[in-house]
């Protein structure tokens, strides 16, 4: 275990260690504990991990509706010679286009960018100075076995170390990326485990590990990876660990045109993707000035999402019968959770508390404790 260090965590010369989750769907971020007093008007534990989640949702060009002139989502970054314009979409922006974000280039693009830098200055991290970990789906991080994809890795750590976006409020200070490591996904998932939020051994789980191999299936927006731990935590069976091109953007994806037959709505409609989420993760929607029940349209969608990562799943590690536990992490995990527990077999599933953020706490506490 590393020392833990005693400085003053409110000195604005204390680096503060941030996990930094920056998915497809969503950017998840766990601050070490004791820096983060209040959020949002609520008083926060000191000895908590500090969680936010904030949608990757973002789009080339200015849309502002600040009213009060306090606008902090503008965005511009130097690219190949000129500045670039990028706005971070909030809940307010319904009815604008976003990029999407499921390209190979993701983990270095500007949107990147701009979506880890909005996301720590929501947490009031604006100012300070931030240590990260951020991850890259398993087979991103290593090419084959456990070679790592060395050139990926340092592409992803220079980009977010180096390059720093301006915010268009002159107001407003970002936070300064001291140091930044790349992390496995699903990985962190056992890390996440292995230790409580102030560093202490998580005696079940480890207890757990010395008998079997345990399995953690991370769902994301895009992808979704399987980490298979070695008995003793010893290591990752590279034989079975691995990833597939499934995540929650994908049941969005085809749950537009689900709604948009449903509702009989005009071709030309684009559904704002507020909407969409909210559908496909609460099974209602609101339109026309009411709530509507949607779960007849996508919980068949999410059953089959959950099969086809299921089936994907057993058919590569041939039914896992000596994983003692599957693990579900990842924010696709709570779309998916009870398809995912009841596709699995019997008893052999886990959910996690507070499962989307188990990558980003998993990051942080390898930095501080493992």
């Amino acid at each position: 275990m590393k020392a833990k260090e005693t400085k003053d965590k409110s000195s604005p010369d204390y680096v503060v260690n941030v996990g930094v989750d920056d998915g497809h769907y969503g950017i998840k971020l766990a601050v070490e504990p004791g820096v983060v007093a209040e959020f949002m008007g609520a008083k926060v534990d000191q000895k908590k991990i500090f969680c936010l989640y904030m949608p990757s949702r973002v789009t080339v060009g200015q849309v502002s509706t600040g009213i009060d002139g306090d606008e902090r989502s503008l965005y511009s970054v130097a690219s190949h010679g000129r500045q670039v314009s990028y706005t971070v979409i909030g809940d307010d922006h319904v009815t604008v286009q976003q990029q999407d974000t499921r390209t190979k280039d993701y983990a270095v693009s500007d949107e990147l960018l701009v979506l880890v830098h909005h996301a720590l200055l929501l947490a009031g991290l604006g100012g300070r100075k931030v240590r990260i970990a951020t991850g890259l789906p398993y087979n991103r991080f290593f090419l084959s076995g456990q070679t790592k994809n060395e050139k990926l890795i340092a592409d992803k750590t220079k980009h977010l170390l180096q390059k720093v976006p301006r915010n268009m409020n002159d107001n407003v200070r970002l936070a300064q990326i001291e140091e930044h490591q790349v992390m496995p996904e699903a990985v962190a998932g056992f890390h996440d485990q292995l230790t409580d939020d102030m560093g202490q051994v998580n005696q079940k789980f480890y207890e757990r590990i010395q008998m079997a191999p345990v399995a953690f299936l991370d769902v994301g927006g895009n992808t979704t990876d399987i980490a298979v731990i070695k008995v003793g935590g010893r290591g990752i069976d590279d034989s079975r660990s691995f990833t597939i091109e499934a995540g929650g953007l994908h049941v969005e994806t085809e749950a537009i045109p689900a709604l948009r037959s449903w509702f009989e709505m005009e071709p030309s409609y684009v559904i704002p993707r507020k909407l969409v989420e909210t559908a496909v993760r609460t099974g209602k929607v609101r339109l026309l000035g009411r709530e509507r029940e949607v779960h007849q349209i996508v919980d068949p969608l999410r059953a089959n999402h959950a099969l086809r990562i299921v089936n994907e799943i057993s058919a590569k590690l041939k039914g896992a019968w000596d994983l003692d536990a599957v693990y579900l992490i990842g924010g696709g995990s709570l779309l998916l959770g009870d398809h995912l527990v009841s596709a699995l077999q019997e008893g052999q599933a886990v959910p996690v508390e507070n499962a989307q953020f188990a990558n980003a706490r998993g990051f942080l506490k390898k930095m501080l404790y493992l």
